[in-house]
């Protein structure tokens, strides 16, 4: 069944999701910086994509396109069943993927976001990396091998705390670090850091460790009476 209306009552993502049982192409309207955008699409899976009729198949290119279309597509949109297998598969790529690997990622509240001094290690069954974060992955993944915080990760990549913290939240959603066992010892710190080690948590976080400080500074002043 042909299905069509405007961008402006539904977004190109909730569209692509509508869309993933079908077989067919898609046509937007003057979506891509007023330029027309043409999808082929089998079961969620993107076998061409065209603008204004010339083929996007080179890997930076289809990002940037996938990217505009998610954060500014507008017009109207027209999907046209059709069986596509007398046509040669453009590209071959599955629609979800690009775009979750094209989205911006969302704010993140600051209570979800790491202390700065907790330390994380490599993921031991991380998964791949996406491409938003491929670029400052490669830059400070050997410093996961031994152990590192965002205290310390924001010092070496010249980052705020805030920006070095939210970096390590997205890390760790993406499921390639976690953070370090209460106890373990390294061999070698990535970054210099202060003679305190900052294990996991900050001595103050949470009512357990409040409890116990109390408790040593009551049975240390006892031990002086």
């Amino acid at each position: 069944m042909a299905i069509s209306g405007t961008l402006d009552d539904l977004t190109f993502n909730d569209l692509t999701h509508l869309l993933r049982p079908q077989t067919g192409t898609l046509f937007l309207r003057t979506a891509f910086a007023g330029r027309s955008v043409e999808l082929h699409l089998d079961h969620g899976q993107l076998l061409g994509l065209y603008v204004d009729g010339f083929p996007a198949s080179d890997p930076l290119r289809l990002g940037q396109v996938i990217t505009d279309l998610l954060k500014s597509a507008s017009g109207t949109f027209e999907f046209q069943p059709a069986e596509l297998s007398a046509l040669p598969p453009l590209i071959h790529l599955s629609l979800d993927d690009l775009l979750q690997q094209n989205s911006e990622p969302l704010p993140v509240a600051e209570e979800q976001l790491p202390h700065g001094d907790t330390r994380f290690v490599l993921n031991t069954t991380r998964s791949e990396v996406p491409s938003r974060l491929t670029a400052s992955w490669k830059q400070i993944r050997t410093a996961f091998e031994q152990g590192t915080s965002a205290h310390e990760v924001g010092e070496a990549l010249q980052m705020s705390p805030h920006e070095a913290r939210e970096l390590l939240f997205h890390f760790r959603a993406a499921g390639l670090i976690t953070p370090r066992r209460a106890g373990a010892t390294v061999s070698v710190e990535p970054f210099p850091v202060s003679a305190e080690d900052h294990s996991v948590l900050p001595a103050s976080t949470g009512p357990v460790r409040r409890l116990l400080n109390a408790l040593r500074r009551f049975t240390g002043s006892l031990g002086h009476t």
